[in-house]
């Protein structure tokens, strides 16, 4: 049924290699043109969307993380002229909405 090819016996310096082993000219030059076909087909019409998706997903982070940004500086001023407490306290909850707006970031990531 198979074929069992002895490694030993040419690993020890006899024998030819199998016939599936042997390299053939023709079957090199056309793995070469096929791959370099598919090489250039891929680079034509794969690269391009690819590259436009993994920019539109670079915007659309930086987006959330300016909004983020944004929505936390709103809440500062908010907290500090509405309470009017102490800077410390005001500073304290400047970090605890930070620290909030990221978390509220990274899990958007995730989600993604």
């Amino acid at each position: 049924m198979f074929q069992v090819f002895d490694f030993t016996v040419l690993a020890a310096g006899g024998g030819d290699l199998p016939p599936f082993m042997t390299p053939h000219l023709q079957v090199l030059l056309w793995s070469i043109f096929v791959f370099f076909t598919l090489l250039g087909l891929l680079w034509k019409f794969a690269w391009g969307p690819i590259m436009h998706a993994l920019e539109e997903r670079e915007h659309n982070i930086q987006k959330t993380i300016d909004d983020a940004e944004k929505k936390n500086a709103e809440a500062i001023a908010k907290v500090a002229l509405d309470t009017g407490r102490p800077k410390r306290e005001v500073y304290r909850l400047r970090l605890g909405l930070k620290v909030q707006a990221l978390s509220s970031v990274k899990e958007e990531k995730t989600q993604k």
